[in-house]
């Protein structure tokens, strides 16, 4: 089987033009299985390909004597097949305070420092981690049900600029069955098993299922799609990019008569794209954003909507511009789009500008300490992040909502809870709600939910903190 086993993964690299002759590898080795596999494999091709390998092992200082024996066993290893290996040491738990992250998201983006930081020093050409089929198709589903789209369809690519995924050919099974003839042993993390976590419940019981009563190659198939979608993206980012010059003026804006021409899905990229140009990121631009500035093809002159970062976008006679808000422009822009965002798609971390009430909503993510105290204040509140199952939106109500009420824990309809609540008939329909799916987590200025609540079993808090002109939406926002 190892044979096979390795002239699989050795075709895979070839097809997606992963590896040159004789280059250096930087591996990144936690001691699992997946990373113990990766260790095995390019040890093995390593030689037939002449490549230099380097392995670097992160100890994020999370699990005791756990951790330190993952340690000292991923040095034995190296030891023993003579390729060289790296530690970093670091307190993940206080560098995903400082950074206002969760701790996986803190971890991960410290270990590619790490993993850059070698490759740097040492002259290294490629980075190798250890993603297989599973992981995939676990990313897709997750984006799938955050709601992405096109390009989180794509899930996790084979190559990304310097980062190759060998691996990524392989099912977990089968990464397990080779390590078991080999009698290569690996480290367990028992985090992994703790289906509190999103990714953890689709890894552990939604993947299973589906394979299980559905398609036993539902995996691939996921993986297939996968394949289309990054396919597909990147023919419509490359055909935006191209249309860009069309469309772009020299002094930065849009010409709006050419933007009209363009079919509706590029006009979509080339607006992502301009936004990233003026301000270096998206990763709070959001479809409704996008689709705001598009109806200001439509819009007379002067009209204008308030965008994340302190931006503006404003129809100025036949070409679209992007500016950086000032008081008198945030003023304008509320006039103007106060209905502009009916809907808003929240990442954590986060803050979003409500255009009709003036106020920003701030989302961070921290963990959970013993003994800690809940601020009771009506503008700040925090609640249990990982019961958060449908992702987070920033909304008006629709006829489905409820919340669970104590006592009891039992769900009510939320039209029945804003009765209870003495809201004003008139002002349901205008305020926002905080909503995982259906349920609503929170009427901000008034209940959260109980089964967001904190409690003693709670590992990741999330806290949601309004911010602006007025404090209370249900009090004096419009009553």
């Amino acid at each position: 089987m190892t044979s096979d086993f390795l002239k699989k993964v050795n075709t895979f690299i070839d097809e997606n033009h992963m590896l040159k002759q004789g280059e250096h590898v930087i591996l990144g080795i936690s001691g699992g299985a997946d990373s113990m596999c990766l260790l095995f494999v390019m040890h093995m091709l390593g030689r037939s390909r002449q490549l230099t390998l380097t392995a670097v092992h992160v100890n994020h200082g999370l699990r005791g004597d756990a951790a330190d024996a993952d340690e000292a066993y991923v040095r034995e290893i190296c030891s023993q097949w003579e390729i060289p290996c790296i530690c970093f040491r670091a307190n993940i738990h206080e560098l995903a305070k400082q950074e206002k992250m969760t701790e996986e998201e803190a971890g991960r983006k410290y270990r590619y420092e790490c993993f850059e930081r070698v490759r740097a020093k040492n002259h290294g050409d490629k980075i190798a981690v250890a993603h297989h089929i599973n992981d995939l198709a676990e990313t897709v589903l997750f984006n799938l049900f955050r709601g992405s789209r096109l390009k989180g369809l794509g899930g996790i690519a084979p190559v990304r600029g310097n980062i190759i995924r060998p691996m990524l050919c392989l099912e977990r099974q089968e990464i397990e069955a080779v390590l078991n003839e080999n009698h290569i042993r690996f480290c367990t993390d028992q985090t992994n098993f703790d289906t509190v976590y999103t990714r953890n419940k689709i890894r552990l019981e939604l993947l299973p299922y589906i394979c299980g009563n559905i398609n036993e190659k539902a995996v691939q198939h996921i993986a297939d799609v996968s394949e289309a979608s990054r396919e597909a993206y990147a023919f419509i980012h490359k055909q935006a990019f191209k249309a860009m010059d069309e469309v772009l003026c020299e002094d930065g804006g849009l010409y709006i008569e050419r933007l009209k021409e363009i079919d509706a899905v590029l006009q979509k990229e080339i607006i992502r794209l301009w936004f990233e140009k003026k301000t270096g990121r998206l990763k709070d631009v959001t479809k409704e954003h996008v689709a705001s500035i598009l109806r200001l093809l439509d819009k007379q002159d002067g009209k204008r909507i308030s965008l994340p970062y302190g931006i503006v976008a404003v129809r100025k006679r036949d070409r679209l511009y992007l500016e950086n808000r000032t008081d008198d422009t945030r003023e304008k822009s509320e006039k103007d789009d106060a209905d502009a965002l009916k809907e808003i798609d929240v990442s954590v971390p986060g803050s979003y500008f409500l255009t009709d009430i003036q106020v920003f909503v701030s989302f961070e993510v921290t963990d959970a300490q013993e003994n800690q105290r809940i601020p009771e204040n009506s503008c700040t509140k925090w609640m249990d992040y990982d019961k958060i199952e449908n992702g987070l939106k920033l909304r008006r109500r629709c006829s489905k909502d409820f919340m669970t009420i104590a006592p009891g824990n039992s769900q009510k309809a939320l039209r029945r809870v804003m009765i209870d609540d003495k809201i004003p008939k008139d002002m349901r329909e205008k305020l926002w709600l905080l909503a995982d799916g259906s349920h609503i987590l929170w009427i901000p200025g008034g209940r959260i939910s109980e089964y967001f609540k904190v409690t003693k079993n709670t590992r990741k808090i999330l806290i949601v903190k309004i911010k602006g002109e007025k404090t209370c939406q249900t009090k004096s926002m419009y009553y």
